[in-house]
């Protein structure tokens, strides 16, 4: 009764282990990737602090008005006595003194339209978005090479464990034939090599595959305890790339692109601001005061300046700004032709990763048929006794090779697709699916 009550418990708790893990998807890891990756919140942290320098920037436009106060109270003098003259009181004025001041700046014209500035502070802030939306891209295709990269390991182990089990069935097999006569003692011993290699090459997928979890896991900044990664199905949608609107597409919607026009525009902002230096800068300043010994705030002030500035001799250096700013112009037109063509290679390489996991699909597909059907014939050849031991242990391995093969190609492809979609800066059109 006692043994039975133990049984029951550990099935139940097989069964709690399984209904608490559940299946990581792509897209999930991608999102949990994004919520916990410190790179991707410190680019978001960038786009906010440059959208509080564009309300500042914007401040700028309006006047400034500030209010002062000040209360000063002196030591009263005392009496002063002179000679021949006698006594004489102190001085008979009031020993405080207040003072309060209102006053309002406004910039007419700082060198340049008052505009200037809120746009650069402008362009700073398209600037970061753009760089958060690069970080995003890349995060979800490194998300997806980790993702990928720990399916295909995970896989390794499961067929290297079948391997083994097929190794050991045969092991099993030929000493059977050996005790009974009908092999000699070395199928025996070719056997058990097969399956001390294949336990060797275990060894080996397990460590890789702990390394791929562990650098997934790396990526999302979460522990995949509670979770399951299970290998895809094999694609039953292709792509077929139209290559000239898959470069027209790239270049209007990589991130990196937008980031690099608006380069060009701060560039461009550069040199205009870099000549305001060199033009009178206006500014109109009031002043509304009162000043006295008593708070009766009579005889109240006000003043109104108008004020110019105009640099006369600075010994070349505001030339030289300038000079400095067109040539940054000029460089960010070389940076934005220079991202052009990268990304095009980028694309290219895309597209043709794309091609070369598509038209593995097919031929590794068969291959596994093949070696199927070879190490079926193989086996029941060596059963019958008109085969040998080394063509099923070259089938059995033929058989592990094609389905790894077959393995990487499914996840190379997702892979590609992925790899596409970064080069794009987009998503892939529809009108680019071929049902299979």
């Amino acid at each position: 009764m006692q043994q039975k009550f133990l049984t029951l418990l550990v099935i139940l708790g097989l069964a709690a282990g399984s209904a608490s893990c559940r299946q990581l998807t792509l897209e999930e890891a991608q999102r949990i990737a994004l919520e916990k990756n410190l790179s991707l919140q410190l680019a978001k942290l960038a786009v906010e602090q440059a959208h509080s320098r564009f309300l500042e920037a914007k401040a700028g436009l309006l006047p400034t008005i500030d209010a002062s106060g000040s209360y000063t109270r002196i030591k009263e003098q005392p009496p002063v006595t002179i000679p021949g003259f006698g006594e004489l009181p102190g001085l008979s004025s009031s020993p405080n003194n207040y003072s309060l001041q209102l006053s309002l700046t406004q910039p007419l014209y700082p060198g340049m339209s008052l505009k200037v500035l809120p746009k650069a502070a402008e362009l700073q802030l398209e600037a970061a978005e753009q760089e958060y939306a690069r970080a995003l891209k890349d995060l979800k295709f490194q998300v997806a090479s980790s993702f990928y990269n720990y399916l295909t390991a995970q896989e390794l182990v499961k067929v290297t464990q079948n391997a083994i089990e097929t190794a050991e069935k045969q092991l099993a097999i030929a000493q059977a034939f050996y005790e009974a006569g009908t092999v000699l003692k070395t199928d025996v011993l070719r056997a058990e090599l097969a399956v001390g290699s294949l336990k060797q090459n275990l060894l080996a997928a397990e460590n890789g595959a702990a390394l791929a979890r562990a650098n997934l896991e790396a990526v999302l900044g979460v522990s995949l305890a509670g979770f399951t990664v299970e290998a895809p199905a094999a694609p039953e949608v292709l792509l077929t790339v139209n290559e000239e609107e898959a470069l027209a597409i790239a270049l209007q919607n990589r991130p990196e692109m937008a980031a690099a026009k608006i380069g060009l525009a701060q560039a461009e902002l550069a040199v205009e601001m870099a000549r305001a230096g060199k033009r009178p800068q206006v500014a109109l300043v009031g002043n509304y005061g009162w000043q006295g010994s008593e708070l009766d705030f009579e005889d109240l002030n006000w003043s109104l300046t108008l004020s110019a500035r105009l640099p006369i001799f600075d010994g070349g250096a505001k030339n030289a700004a300038i000079e400095q700013a067109e040539l940054g112009v000029r460089s960010a037109k070389l940076a934005l032709e220079q991202l052009e063509q990268a990304i095009a290679l980028e694309l290219a390489a895309a597209v043709g990763s794309l091609k070369e996991a598509k038209g593995k699909l097919p031929y590794t597909e068969r291959a596994v048929e093949q070696a199927q059907t070879n190490l079926r014939i193989a086996e029941a050849r060596y059963r019958e006794g008109v085969g040998m031991l080394t063509e099923v242990l070259e089938a059995q391995a033929a058989m592990r090779q094609a389905q790894v093969e077959r393995i990487g190609a499914i996840n190379n492809y997702y892979l590609a697709v992925e790899k596409l979609t970064s080069a794009l800066g987009t998503e892939i059109p529809e009108a680019w699916e071929v049902v299979r």
